[in-house]
């Protein structure tokens, strides 16, 4: 229903009754789907942020590895 509001062919009126639902329903339909528009992008936002942190720790980790491998054997060496 909200994408056919959208779309601005069709009253407010009109894409009520196609629907069935009250004329006050339509905008408060409307509205609370722009809440989840932004909420969605707030969560994709997140989500891209997390993937980077979670590659960077990996990329730190590995380099700690690395370094406490070098160490072990450089003290083994002695």
């Amino acid at each position: 229903m909200v994408p056919v509001a959208r779309f601005g062919d069709l009253t407010i009126p009109e894409v009520a009754t196609d629907f069935g639902i009250t004329d006050e329903s339509v905008p408060r339909w409307m509205r609370q789907a722009d809440i989840d528009d932004i909420v969605a992008s707030a969560e994709q936002s997140e989500l891209v942020r997390l993937r980077w942190e979670r590659q960077l720790l990996e990329m730190q980790n590995e380099i700690l590895r690395r370094a406490a491998v070098f160490f072990a054997s450089s003290t083994l060496s002695k």
